[in-house]
């Protein structure tokens, strides 16, 4: 029994990678990153100073922010590492030595991860580039043996016997371009937005960037969420010389530390898409829109907006309070839009599969015209179905007018009973409306449960152009 506790204790300690300058500091993860020719000379080296003196000028070389107290790119390799063992391990085997545990640590989380059937599907939006495909997507099998085995990709795992100073140690090294070798994915060594982070903007932009922005919140699951962040932009500011709208190419760049500890948590890029064609509408603003996954939370974002064609960026900083939407029932961010169908379609409630839900882009400023009808949309989490395929909800809706002397209700609550949908809307045609601002508030009962959301949001209506 004895020699079977020395013989675990061996191997955890094996497995146990850090920046400890022994011989095996080569052979953990650090292999990942590692070229040939750094390889060869670590092995050359006899004394644990000389190692620690290579492991030093090594991270440094790769500091992104020289001249600071932290190196974040070495802090973010050895986090991914851990959350990787956590995430990952399979029967003996470390999550950093698993397939997936190897790509967690050279691109990061996934943007999106799907599970379907044997298959775990990744999904990473690349860092900005403006050869480089978009998206990465990367498909992992289940085995017999409940080993998860990386599959379908844009990437290619590199032979480190081809070059002395491409690619990594490790046999099994993630490729950092495209398969025909000309595209790159990752910067770096491995994937993280460029540090510091203003630098995307600073390369780049040459104006300044009209713009209004948002956040939303969504559950992903109980310990994680979406941020989608929409950007409405004036479309002056992308017109050519002939008076053409130029549609914009916006990379959005967010780097998040933790705002207690001020600790760096992630970064994330996203090139934004554009939400619809209002081109035809030549008052109305274009709006796009990009997300990314975190653990709740309050964080401090450093946030830079770039426009590749007009050159146009900006840069700001934020606190963002991710919530927690834990087990009990709960409401998404209460999303505010232009309903884009007819005005008659109002007053109606419909589900998640419906065209005007699809339609609804939340406005990052809520000034509504008397012409228009508006539509709020939201998700509701945590529901009791006791086994059963549909939810059985209760809704109330209060209007308020907001005066000098409080909210006054504007007109009787809206009831809606046994609604059988998580995903939820309402449309109001404005036409009769006085201009103000309103305050539209949501309650939500679950009738098994007898549980109660509620939520609330603040919208502007003007006089319409005559």
């Amino acid at each position: 029994m004895s020699c079977l506790l020395i013989l675990a204790a061996t191997l955890i300690a094996a497995d146990s990678p850090s920046d400890a300058p022994d011989p095996s500091w080569r052979l953990g993860p650090i292999r990942y990153i590692l070229i040939v020719k750094e390889d060869q000379e670590y092995k050359t080296l006899g004394t644990e100073a000389e190692r620690a003196a290579f492991i030093e000028k090594f991270w440094a070389a790769l500091d992104p922010t020289p001249g600071t107290s932290e190196n974040e790119r070495r802090t973010e390799f050895w986090k991914r590492q851990a959350e990787a063992d956590r995430m990952f391990q399979e029967g003996m085997t470390p999550g950093w030595r698993t397939d997936r545990g190897k790509f967690y640590i050279l691109f990061g989380p996934p943007d999106e991860r799907e599970q379907q059937g044997p298959y775990e599907i990744w999904k990473y939006i690349a860092l900005p580039n403006r050869e480089a495909d978009p998206e990465v997507m990367v498909r992992f099998h289940r085995n017999s043996h409940g080993e998860f085995r990386v599959g379908m990709t844009k990437t290619e795992y590199w032979d480190p016997s081809q070059q002395s100073d491409g690619p990594a140690v490790g046999d099994t090294f993630l490729g950092v371009r495209t398969k025909n070798g000309t595209l790159e994915m990752m910067r770096g060594r491995f994937r993280m937005t460029q540090f510091p982070p203003t630098d995307v903007g600073a390369d780049f932009a040459t104006a300044s960037l009209d713009y209004r922005l948002r956040y939303d919140y969504y559950m992903v699951k109980r310990d994680s969420t979406r941020v989608v962040v929409t950007l409405a932009l004036s479309k002056e500011q992308f017109r050519g010389a002939t008076g053409e709208l130029q549609i914009p190419e916006i990379a959005l760049s967010v780097a998040v530390d933790d705002a207690k500890k001020g600790k760096p948590v992630g970064s994330f890029t996203s090139r934004m898409q554009l939400a619809h064609d209002d081109s035809s509408h030549i008052g109305r603003p274009l709006l796009l829109q990009g997300s990314f996954i975190i653990e709740p939370g309050t964080y401090k974002a450093i946030v830079n907006i770039l426009d590749r064609r007009s050159h146009r960026g900006a840069m700001r900083a934020d606190t963002i309070d991710v919530p927690r939407f834990g087990s009990g029932l709960a409401l998404s961010s209460l999303a505010l839009g232009r309903l884009q169908d007819d005005p008659q379609e109002a007053h109606r409630t419909v589900g998640s599969g419906s065209e005007e839900n699809r339609r609804l882009i939340p406005e990052p400023v809520s000034n509504f015209q008397q012409s228009d009808s508006i539509l709020l949309a939201y998700e509701v989490y945590n529901v009791d179905q006791d086994g059963r395929a549909k939810p059985d909800l209760d809704v109330r809706y209060e209007l308020f007018y907001i005066t000098d002397a409080g909210p006054r209700q504007a007109g009787k609550p809206i009831l809606l009973h046994h609604l059988s949908s998580k995903s939820l809307a309402y449309s109001l045609d404005l036409r009769a409306w006085p201009a103000g601002t309103f305050r539209w508030k949501v309650l939500v009962t679950d009738n098994r449960s007898g549980h109660r959301a509620e939520g609330e949001v603040d919208f502007d209506v003007t006089t319409s152009p005559s």
